[in-house]
């Protein structure tokens, strides 16, 4: 565990080792790590910053933890969110209804860190609520990191057995399979990824590198 300090120096932040498993589908991108991390105020990001953790508040509106897919901040305020409507919005707008004054507060109390995507609801916090990212030029160097890596040849094989009556058959099986590790729900299966070298490596896209063999 790791511990972060506000620029202002006002607290002491423990953050926790990034967990794996099914509610964190992936490491964190380039080859980052927490180790690259900051603590800032919400108001403090950056566009281009990845937020990466999300310290309790006890009136914050969003639950404080990892966040299992990192994001691009794109920080806004909430009156000029390009979001159409999504679960934090409406939570929000609860919000204002249980007090009339409230309406003018939503501007200096809160902020969207980012829009809603996909299934993704909008990221809003309250203003001085700290967050952990990892800065945009750190994340931007470690792309260009990944970018420079040369390109190498890799053998990957899946293995599953199927009960079929031809070699077809049998094939055609497999494809309906893998094709359904694309629907959300689905478990994905793990991989042998054989390089150059000679290497194999077992590869599970829910927690990351497994075993070499």
């Amino acid at each position: 565990m790791r511990f972060l300090t506000l620029a202002d120096g006002s607290a002491v932040l423990p953050l926790p080792d990034r967990p794996t498993g099914t509610d964190f589908p992936s490491p964190l991108p380039c080859g980052l790590s927490l180790d690259d991390a900051v603590a800032v105020r919400a108001h403090e990001v950056k566009a281009g910053d990845l937020v990466v953790y999300e310290f309790p508040d006890g009136t914050g509106v969003r639950r404080s933890g990892h966040v299992p897919v990192p994001f691009s901040a794109a920080p806004h305020t909430i009156t000029a969110c390009p979001c159409e409507w999504c679960e934090e919005c409406e939570d929000l707008e609860a919000w204002t209804l249980g007090g009339h004054d409230r309406v003018a507060d939503v501007d200096w109390r809160f902020l969207c860190l980012a829009p809603s995507d996909d299934d993704e609801p909008c990221a809003i916090m309250l203003r001085n609520q700290p967050v952990a990212v990892i800065p945009a030029g750190a994340v931007k160097r470690a792309e260009e990191a990944v970018a420079e890596l040369p390109t190498r040849t890799y053998h990957v094989t899946w293995r599953a057995d199927f009960e079929a009556s031809s070699v077809r058959d049998a094939a055609l099986l497999a494809y309906r399979q893998l094709k359904g590790y694309a629907d959300a729900d689905s478990w994905p299966p793990q991989f042998e990824v054989t390089d150059e070298s000679g290497r194999e490596t077992v590869v599970d896209l829910f927690c990351g590198e497994g075993e070499d063999r």
